[in-house]
C-alpha cells in the first residue's frame, strides 16, 4: 500500500490528498460532507461507496469531470457543488432522485441545457449555473432561484 500524503488546508485540518483516502478519512470520522474537490479527477469511480447514504454535502469542483454517473447513492444530498469541471450534459446523473437537494452549483462547466427534471426537486431552492454555454432556461418552474444567470 501506498503511503498517504496529506496537505495542510487554510482551516488548518488535514486532508488526504487521493480519493480512497478522503472517503476513508470522511467515513472514519461520521462526517456529512464529502469534499473531492481539487483532485485533478476525470471521473468519478462507479463502484458502491458505504459512506455515501450519510453524504449531505458533496464537494466535486475544480477537477475534470466530463461526465457523472447516476448519483444513486448519494440520495440524501442537500448540497451538490460540480463547478469548474469539464460537464457538457447533466442527464445520466439522474438528479431526479436526490429528492433532498436545495443548493447545486453547477457554474463553469460546458453545459448547454438544463434538464428539465432537476426543476421537479422539491426543495430545490438555488441552482448556480453561470459561465456555461446554456442559451436559455425555462422558468416554468418560479419556485426555484436560478442564481448567477450574467454570461449564459
Amino acid at each position: 500500500m501506498s503511503k498517504i500524503t496529506v496537505e495542510k488546508r487554510k482551516t488548518g485540518k488535514i486532508a488526504s490528498n487521493t480519493l480512497l483516502a478522503r472517503i476513508e478519512d470522511c467515513e472514519k470520522q461520521g462526517q456529512y460532507k464529502l469534499d473531492i474537490s481539487h483532485m485533478s479527477l476525470s471521473q468519478l469511480p462507479a463502484v458502491e461507496i458505504s459512506v455515501a447514504p450519510r453524504i449531505s454535502i458533496l464537494l466535486a469542483f475544480s477537477n475534470q469531470l466530463y461526465k457523472l454517473p447516476p448519483l444513486i447513492h448519494f440520495r440524501n444530498l442537500t448540497t451538490l457543488d460540480i463547478s469548474r469541471n469539464c460537464l457538457v450534459d447533466l442527464e445520466d446523473m439522474r438528479l431526479s432522485i436526490l429528492h433532498h437537494l436545495n443548493h447545486l452549483d453547477i457554474s463553469r462547466n460546458k453545459l448547454t441545457s438544463l434538464p428539465l427534471d432537476m426543476f421537479k426537486l422539491p426543495v430545490l431552492e438555488t441552482i448556480i449555473c453561470h459561465r456555461n454555454q446554456i442559451v436559455s432556461i425555462d422558468y416554468k418552474y418560479n419556485r426555484v432561484k436560478v442564481a448567477s444567470l450574467e454570461g449564459i
